[in-house]
């Protein structure tokens, strides 16, 4: 009986009563399957433009439609499984496509160069421009970190994203389970984070009538991404790994 995975860390022969090689193949119940084959959808309407940059995929609360979204770095989508439609608010400025070496003044090294001049390169990095996706109920939410802006969209209802009343400026999002709206590196702090009220992506002030807050993470690199999980969010930075879990109530 040989052992279920590809193992290839040593000699085949030192691999005995393994599997060390395969091409097109997944594992089920123990024993090696082929993958089933594939096709491109027929896919009419409008032409994605841009480089994606993130995607999700939801269904509304009646679970007769499927939907999928893209967000490149010019542009927003949903396909419903065979009409792809843009999306992408109005206004909107396309965000950089690459990452690049930051220029102009302060970028570069101390003493470098004249005082007073611009720098035609520096050691700073500026990321190439994302999306982070997650849903509010039937509510898509979407950050593009291009312009830092929360946006909202309801399939059926909105004919393209618009932002979200109240919402502060950040790199990225995430919804927990409890329906707070988390924003991370919120108002060009890069190590702080954000949340809204609870079930409510508008209120954001933090106040004895609310469960909305903000915290700055003891982090020396800057958030990046978060994703929630049973019980708490886990927020990531270049370097760190955090985990918020919700206080009990009383």
């Amino acid at each position: 009986t040989f052992k279920p995975g590809i193992y290839s860390n040593r000699s085949s022969r030192a691999s005995r009563g393994r599997y060390v090689d395969g091409n097109l193949v997944r594992f089920r119940d123990d024993v090696p399957g082929q993958i089933g084959g594939w096709l491109t959808p027929p896919y009419v309407g409008a032409a994605i433009a841009g480089v994606p940059r993130g995607i999700i995929a939801w269904r509304p609360n009646s679970q007769t439609q499927r939907f999928f979204g893209v967000g490149t770095h010019s542009n927003a989508y949903q396909c419903d499984g065979s009409l792809v439609s843009d999306i992408t608010p109005v206004p909107f400025t396309a965000g950089r496509v690459d990452s690049i070496y930051g220029s102009g003044y302060g970028t570069s090294t101390y003493s470098l160069s004249s005082y007073g001049s611009a720098r035609t390169g520096g050691s700073s990095v500026l990321d190439a421009s994302t999306w982070t996706f997650d849903t509010f109920g039937e509510t898509v939410l979407g950050m593009f970190s291009g312009d830092g802006i929360l946006y909202e969209y309801t399939a059926g209802t909105d004919p393209r994203y618009v932002a979200v009343t109240g919402a502060p400026t950040g790199r990225a999002m995430l919804v927990s389970a409890e329906r707070h709206v988390f924003i991370l590196g919120t108002n060009n702090y890069p190590n702080r984070v954000d949340w809204s009220d609870r079930e409510n992506r508008n209120d954001w002030t933090p106040s004895a009538i609310n469960r909305a807050g903000f915290y700055e993470l003891q982090t020396a690199s800057a958030l990046q991404c978060g994703k929630r999980c049973r019980g708490q969010v886990i927020i990531w930075s270049q370097t760190d790994v955090f985990a918020l879990a919700p206080l009990s109530s009383s």
